[in-house]
């Protein structure tokens, strides 16, 4: 028997309604800011992609399931079947978090987080900078540590780097320091495309914003790589969500009616 692992992503826990734009989503600045994480859009396997976690907190709650060889046989071929719309997910998202940093990095606490790692020297190595990223984070000293996730995806780009921003961006989004978060967790999916993770945390924060720009945009985002992954039962979840805000999405809203009849999602 194979193992695929599920996430209870309960829609019903956050209903978002519309509302004016919050931080985040305002308009682009002239230029990229002087420390912007450069990155390209790889084409992953589905297999190498990080695990998807509905939040930072979520993995205690998440759970597997056996599925039959036959099932198992069908789900890797959809899989297969769906590699050539990862490579423009990637894109899209990518030019995504370029617009949100643009928006943050001229502005408050992000901007002098951003000047601090244009000041600073790279870091040496990603353990040690683990070690004193931790530190900053436990001293509550929200820019430098910023500042220090910007230069560690800047000398070490890859997943480890991308783990280090994305957990100073989750503290950032706890200390309500949002600029600060959207700073964080768009480095982290600049420096290992699409770093999921970090994916869920900024369609959360505009859930929770109840933003009506960016919340249909990163839930489309979330449903589109969990539909890659072969994960449909998830991404019918995320769908469901994004036809509540968006009632007039006829698209979703077939692509909802399919997955009623059939029980996954149309290819």
């Amino acid at each position: 028997m194979v193992e695929s692992t599920l996430w209870g992503f309960d829609p019903s826990a956050r209903e978002p309604d519309e509302a004016p734009e919050a931080a985040g989503s305002g308009p682009e600045a002239p230029s990229e800011p002087a420390l912007a994480v450069e990155a390209t859009a790889a084409e992953p396997k589905s297999e190498d992609l990080p695990i998807i976690i509905p939040g930072s907190r979520a993995l205690p709650g998440s759970w597997t399931v056996r599925l039959s060889p036959r099932m198992a046989k069908a789900r890797d071929r959809k899989i297969t079947s769906r590699q050539g719309e990862l490579k423009p997910l990637i894109d899209g998202i990518i030019q995504q978090v370029h617009d949100q940093r643009r928006a943050v990095s001229d502005r408050g606490p992000a901007r002098q987080a951003v000047h601090a790692a244009a000041d600073t020297g790279p870091p040496a190595d990603l353990t040690l900078a683990a070690a004193q990223l931790d530190d900053l984070l436990q001293a509550g000293q929200l820019e430098r540590a910023s500042a220090l996730a910007l230069r560690v995806t800047e000398a070490f780009p890859g997943e480890a780097s991308a783990e280090l921003a994305c957990r100073a961006g989750e503290a950032s989004r706890d200390a309500k320091q949002e600029d600060l978060a959207i700073l964080c967790l768009t480095t982290a999916v600049l420096a290992a495309p699409p770093f999921e993770q970090a994916c869920w945390q900024l369609a959360g924060m505009a859930l929770e914003r109840k933003d009506p720009k960016l919340a249909p945009v990163w839930l489309e985002y979330v449903a589109r790589l969990l539909r890659v992954r072969g994960a449909d039962e998830d991404a019918i979840v995320v769908y469901r969500q994004l036809i509540n805000i968006c009632p007039r999405r006829d698209d979703v809203r077939e692509v909802l009616r399919s997955a009623s009849l059939t029980g996954s999602l149309p290819d």
